[in-house]
């Protein structure tokens, strides 16, 4: 304990361990009792390490010992809550959700007030980790007061510590940090300051990702995007929750979306290249040396991120910034490759609309809402045109009405009403329209909607269509093909 008083943690959890392998070779209730106060604080000292995985593993422990011994006694909800603020950090947040409901429940039951307003806090702030905009019961004004005092600081600190972060702990920790204030302003309903974090936590997280994928394995990228996918997906369903009279908020957040959209499915189409074998592949020793070192430099990076603690450590980490800047200067300069890799990350809506005719239009249909309460996930169309400023979105359906149409098979082909389901919102911006390009998402990717009746006949017969990966592609390059269509006299593009 003074070990942990001490911030000595290591030597704590050492201490700790030694005292549990002790009681563990008794079988009395008072050594089953003393093991798990000795995990209660195994577990914080894990926390104040960082190392929440094992944090979670000692509270387990600490929470099954009451589970099985005394449900009654006061600690029990306390423990479960002190279990799902280090499955919080884990970034766990679906079960930490689920945890958090079960404490405050108990809390509640049990006339726990302050305790109640502890957990209710702790969920909100999950909530604002993890970009999910839901609402918390507090039961009591002063609750929800206090609670906004902590959002308060939350932010205060954030902010404070952005450009420290950006500098020492790398550009991903800093883009999470941008989240987690978008997060917080959601929660104060402060509609401005969210969106203009997370405008700059998608421009943020396509340079951080880009970086943190030139060195990197298809695997290890996946690791990577797995966790920023998932913030990205909660923070869109900001689509749906913005109240309508929030104009340019919601249009701010359809080129959001699309750009999120954009390098989502770049992403999926382009993980597999990988620098290491196209610099294997070409031989050149120097360059492979620069190439290793670099990555020798990231791995310590990251060692040093998790465990700094003096000035001599944040001067490490810049040095090795500095070295590993001109590393990457050398990489740029003796392979063209490095550079191209993960140029696909940069594009924006800005850049395919500059791609964009007159009388194109481009749609991008994307999933969003609540990733967890599948029956609200909404299909939703993301326009652009050269005669709009941003992008707009419009609501076609929710996943269930989707895949509803899917059962239908073939025969969705002669309804003459499924086609309005899918252009019938985007009406207004085929005006004047000769060439339609677009990128489907999920299920839609099984329904070939060009071919839909739309105003009495098949769309593909009335435009000229390119169903895409993902419209970035206009950007890239010009697609323009000529596939006619048989009998038809109208071109369809792939």
């Amino acid at each position: 304990m003074y070990a942990f008083l001490g911030k000595k943690y290591e030597e704590a959890v050492s201490a700790y361990q030694t005292t549990v392998d002790f009681y563990k070779k008794h079988d009395s209730e008072a050594a089953k009792n003393n093991t798990a106060l000795c995990m209660k604080g195994m577990g914080n000292a894990y926390r104040g390490m960082k190392e929440y995985a094992n944090a979670w593993d000692c509270y387990c422990e600490l929470v099954k010992y009451y589970e099985q011994n005394n449900q009654a006694d006061e600690e029990y909800p306390k423990a479960i809550l002190r279990l799902v603020k280090a499955e919080k950090f884990n970034k766990e947040y679906t079960i930490s959700i689920d945890y958090h409901k079960q404490a405050m429940a108990l809390f509640d039951e049990r006339g726990m007030a302050n305790d109640y307003a502890d957990a209710a806090a702790s969920l909100q702030l999950c909530y604002a980790y993890a970009g999910i905009n839901e609402t918390v019961d507090w039961k009591h004004e002063e609750s929800h007061e206090a609670w906004m005092i902590k959002i308060d600081e939350l932010i205060k600190q954030k902010l404070e510590g952005l450009e420290l972060t950006r500098t020492y702990l790398g550009k991903l920790v800093y883009t999470r940090s941008l989240a987690t204030l978008g997060g917080c302003y959601v929660m104060k309903e402060d509609w401005e300051n969210c969106v203009k974090y997370y405008e700059l936590y998608i421009e943020a997280v396509r340079d951080a990702i880009r970086d943190e994928f030139r060195m990197q394995s298809e695997a290890e990228r996946m690791m990577v995007w797995g966790d920023e996918k998932n913030g990205i997906m909660q923070m869109l369903e900001l689509l749906m929750d913005l109240p309508e009279e929030h104009t340019k908020e919601r249009q701010q957040m359809a080129g959001i979306a699309y750009d999120a959209e954009l390098l989502s499915k770049g992403i999926l189409l382009n993980s597999s290249i990988e620098f290491g074998k196209i610099q294997a592949a070409k031989g050149d020793a120097k360059l492979k040396e620069a190439y290793e070192q670099t990555k020798t430099n990231e791995t310590e990076f990251e060692r040093l991120r998790k465990s700094v603690v003096t000035e001599e450590d944040l001067d490490k980490i810049l040095k090795l910034a500095q070295q590993n800047q001109t590393l990457q200067l050398e990489l740029y300069r003796g392979c063209a490759e490095y550079a191209d890799l993960t140029n696909y990350m940069s594009y924006t809506w800005k850049d395919v609309q500059k791609a964009l005719l007159p009388t194109d239009i481009a749609v991008e249909f994307a999933v969003v809402g609540n990733r967890v309460l599948v029956g609200r996930n909404q299909l939703v169309a993301l326009v652009l045109t050269t005669d709009i400023k941003m992008p707009r979105v419009i609501k076609v359906c929710d996943l269930n009405k989707l895949n509803e149409i899917v059962g239908y098979g073939d025969d969705v082909f002669s309804k003459t009403d499924i086609g309005d389901i899918f252009w019938g919102g985007i009406r207004q911006y085929f005006a004047g329209k000769k060439h339609l390009f677009f990128s489907a998402d999920v299920v839609l990717n099984h329904i070939a909607i060009e071919y839909l009746q739309y105003n009495g006949k098949p769309l593909s017969e009335q435009y000229e269509i390119c169903r895409l990966s993902s419209t970035m592609v206009k950007a890239q390059q010009d697609i323009r093909t000529d596939f006619m269509i048989p009998n038809t006299g109208r071109h369809l593009y792939y």
